[in-house]
């Protein structure tokens, strides 16, 4: 599973009297083919906070899309290059089992996943509605096991998830068939769920539900999110600018559109000697947008489209068994999608 890094979207509804002019929510044009137009509520919106509204016995689904493409382009002697895409939809049921003051007990159980990918013309596809034999099970393992195994997250009203349990059949299961029947010792099975949860199950789970201020906003208000990263030798600041654009309708309810863009700053030393072989990396490329559809009066995302960009080019060094400089350039561009719907 790829690491996820998130943006924005929306979906909207809208209806105009013959006599009446309604304004249109402005939106920039790449959204257009999947936004379409959203009406601006008309009355005067007081501050407010936009928080996940859920009670006990509340159940809903949500329909996640990753779309993921990457071009490698390696030049030493010749030049080598590699393609891949791959679309992942994941279907997430919830059920909230309890409410403790700011923060939701939620269930979550993950019924469906249908990937089609294509790398360099070789085409791949899984659809966990299939009926497989134990060998192909075996070869899609990393994706069967997160199917209909139920696990349970702890997340606050502002929509971060704060805790992740009930990963141990998920681990089981690929450790049985991973480790052959050999006995893993407690410390090291405790250490691989950890890195489950955090390194796949918390990251991707957390995609479905966008983190938003605690704080009063209205219109035009605007806030941030930093979170640190690494691409290379590289060490990110990721910082999200937020602003919500407006207030529309959504059915009968009243909904808020917001708008992010990523901002990144590196720190790291590019140039380098590792194990004989000379480095130089170019600074990366980084960007990120988006735009999300928040219900207000339901306290849930309606629908959210988020995408980031990177290209980052290293060239190294290093003698060839001749005792000759042998030097090879690699650039690597990758573009992610995630799309979320609430069903």
């Amino acid at each position: 599973m790829k690491n996820l890094l998130v943006v924005l979207m929306i979906a909207l509804l809208f209806g105009c009297g013959k006599d009446e002019k309604k304004e249109n929510v402005a939106v920039d044009a790449k959204y257009k083919d999947v936004v379409g137009n959203l009406e601006s509520v008309d009355e005067n919106m007081p501050d407010m906070n936009l928080l996940y509204k859920f009670k006990k016995g509340d159940k809903f689904s949500f329909k996640l899309t990753t779309i993921s493409s990457t071009n490698a382009v390696i030049e030493a002697d010749s030049t080598i290059k590699a393609d891949s895409k791959e679309t992942t939809n994941y279907t997430f049921d919830f059920e909230v089992l309890n409410k403790k003051g700011a923060e939701f007990d939620l269930n979550v159980n993950i019924k469906a996943i249908a990937i089609d990918a294509e790398m360099n013309g070789q085409k791949f596809n899984f659809d966990s509605k299939k009926q497989y034999t134990p060998e192909e099970k075996q070869q899609y393992l990393q994706y069967t096991v997160l199917i209909d195994h139920p696990y349970k997250i702890v997340m606050d009203q502002s929509g971060e998830i704060k805790d992740v349990t009930g990963l141990e059949k998920m681990v089981d299961e690929m450790l049985a068939v991973q480790a052959k029947g050999q006995k893993v010792p407690p410390e090291q099975r405790q250490g691989l769920i950890e890195n489950f949860e955090q390194g796949a199950i918390k990251p991707m789970t957390q995609l479905v539900f966008r983190k938003l201020p605690i704080h009063q906003i209205n219109k035009d208000s605007v806030w941030a999110d930093e979170y640190p990263g690494s691409i290379g030798v590289f060490q990110l600041k990721n910082k999200v600018d937020f602003k919500l654009e407006d207030f529309v309708k959504v059915g009968e309810n009243k909904g808020a559109v917001i708008t992010a863009k990523l901002n990144v700053t590196w720190e790291g030393k590019n140039k380098g000697t590792q194990e004989g072989i000379e480095y130089e990396y170019k600074n990366p490329v980084i960007s990120g947008d988006g735009i999300i559809l928040f219900d207000i009066d339901r306290g849930i995302v309606k629908k959210s489209d988020t995408g980031t960009g990177l290209e980052l080019t290293v060239m190294m060094q290093a003698k060839d068994s001749t005792g000759k400089m042998k030097k090879t350039t690699r650039t690597e561009k990758t573009l992610n999608r995630n799309v979320v719907e609430l069903l």
